[in-house]
């Protein structure tokens, strides 16, 4: 989260991000050979929707200052995911 720069220290979120979900989802699906049920479960939040108005930034600009918000990232990311997902796992 955000307040881990400020404390410095690992403080979670609440929530999942889709840009950080579908970074982790691809390390997954480069790693395992067949899909996983932990693969299987962020595909259906990636393709939930549910992150849609989310607003939470995906970038530091200068902890406890600022933040960046990557517009594009919640759409591009897990679309990059889900492709590689249907190519590897979905023959």
């Amino acid at each position: 989260s955000c307040q881990s720069s400020v404390e410095k220290r690992f403080v979670t979120l609440p929530f999942s991000t889709p840009s950080q979900t579908a970074w982790a989802l691809d390390a997954l699906i480069s790693y395992y050979d067949k899909e996983t049920p932990v693969i299987r479960k962020g595909i259906s939040y990636l393709l939930s929707n549910s992150y849609i108005n989310e607003k939470y930034p995906t970038g530091t600009g200068l902890p406890g200052g600022f933040y960046i918000r990557y517009h594009s990232y919640a759409h591009i990311y897990p679309l990059l995911t889900l492709a590689h997902y249907a190519k590897k796992y979905r023959k």
